[in-house]
């Protein structure tokens, strides 16, 4: 599993974390349960998000990331603004821009 682990909220948007652990830190396991999430790490390989205690646990869900694609979409989803600027393709470039917009960086 290679980091950043991005996170889907359902219908919603993407979270991003450096580190697994932060990642697992922060979800909630009532919301895990409630099945709110869906996880990928930075090549786009899909994670099981499992309840924990009072938080996640999330290992690999394949052992190839097959999710890139997916990935990107949503990502573009997400950081699409009212500009409507064009983003990349690349998975790499995108999960970049991501954490900058995380860290107040555009």
């Amino acid at each position: 599993m290679k980091t950043p682990i991005l996170i889907y909220v359902e219908n919603s948007y993407i979270d991003i974390y450096e580190t697994l652990d932060e990642a697992e830190n922060t979800l909630e396991a009532i919301d895990v349960e409630d099945d709110l999430f869906k996880g990928f790490d930075a090549e786009g390989r899909l994670l099981k998000i499992e309840p924990y205690e009072s938080i996640a646990k999330i290992t690999e869900a394949e052992s190839e990331p097959t999710h890139q694609a997916e990935l990107i979409a949503l990502l573009k989803k997400d950081m699409t603004d009212h500009r409507n600027s064009v983003l990349e393709d690349d998975l790499s470039s995108l999960i970049a821009r991501k954490l900058n917009r995380k860290k107040g960086i555009f």
